[in-house]
């Protein structure tokens, strides 16, 4: 059989017009090293579209790769029944940290090869996996940094900040190892972290969250509840019930002026205030925004999300224990 070969090479990449297509568009380690390099390979219309799909056909061969390195992460971030690690949303959050680290890792791919027929662009991805553990490397000890401060602080929320970050740092260890074939022993052990977990469920602290308008924003009340659960405090429905300490909200909504036809604009003042069950005040925290919307209802979403921003940044202000 008679075979057309037209190669043209650009830069670092070769675009290859052929009536066969090459071997590593179904073996991409056909041309690769796999002892040095992460290879993938994506298909499209157009050329764009096709290096998109290679990274991420190299995103979910690295992800499959590293699944059965350790169980580590797994345990760092199961789901929190009370007396599990961190909570689901807290998972999605650690989720989502080692997507973006390994994501900036992944600017260091190289298009190397691009063929085009009649139906499709193909192009091939590499990854030099030296590269790749350097960049990792560099993030794990930024980490590494903030565990040990949080943990010479020693307070009950430095602690849980501190199982989010090592969570975090597992995912990139598990992906370093993946890449360098060498571990990195985490700061702190999970075994340490379960330790001291138990200690805090041992000491039962109680609150009582009293929120006159939790079902008008019940979301804010929820939402409360549950970065105190996820620290380990017992949240307790009854009021009249004697706890550890009570926290105060209120949450007061100030119509702003606006000018804009079918847009209203509110400033929401958030008010949260921690108290001993005798009235002796422990810490506080406020927060004002101004959202916009078609309805108070619509400026409120808005709202709510910047609200549990501060509160998940600012909860040590109430001073509970």
């Amino acid at each position: 059989m008679n075979k057309l070969f037209l190669i043209i090479s650009l830069g670092i990449s070769t675009i290859i017009f052929s009536s066969e297509r090459p071997e590593w568009i179904e073996s991409p380690y056909s041309v690769c090293d796999i002892k040095t390099e992460v290879c993938g390979v994506g298909e499209s219309y157009g050329r764009m579209s096709a290096e998109v799909a290679a990274k991420k056909s190299l995103a979910s061969y690295f992800e499959t790769k590293i699944s059965g390195i350790t169980k580590s992460s797994k345990e760092m971030t199961q789901l929190s029944d009370g007396e599990g690690i961190i909570s689901g949303e807290s998972k999605q959050f650690v989720d989502n940290e080692i997507s973006e680290a390994v994501d900036q890792s992944l600017e260091g791919v190289v298009i190397d090869k691009v063929y085009e027929d009649k139906e499709s662009i193909f192009v091939l991805a590499r990854l030099d996996k030296q590269k790749m553990a350097r960049e990792l490397r560099t993030e794990i000890n930024k980490l590494d940094e903030q565990i040990i401060a949080l943990n010479d602080e020693g307070s009950r929320s430095s602690f849980y900040k501190l199982i989010k970050i090592s969570a975090i740092r597992d995912g990139l260890a598990k992906r370093y190892q993946f890449v360098s074939d060498m571990k990195l022993a985490p700061k702190i052990s999970f075994s340490e972290i379960k330790q001291k977990q138990t200690q805090y469920l041992k000491k039962g602290v109680t609150l009582y969250i009293d929120f006159d308008e939790k079902e008008k924003y019940e979301d804010l009340f929820h939402g409360l509840s549950g970065l105190l659960l996820e620290m380990n405090y017992r949240i307790v429905e009854n009021k009249a019930q004697k706890v550890d300490q009570r926290i105060k909200v209120t949450l007061k909504v100030k119509p702003q002026e606006m000018n804009v036809r079918g847009f209203e604009k509110n400033k929401f003042i958030l008010e949260v205030n921690s108290h001993t069950d005798d009235g002796v005040k422990k810490g506080g925290t406020q927060f004002e925004t101004i959202s916009i919307g078609r309805s108070l209802k619509q400026s409120y979403q808005d709202a709510f999300v910047k609200i549990m921003d501060h509160l998940k940044s600012n909860i040590t202000d109430l001073n509970i224990d």
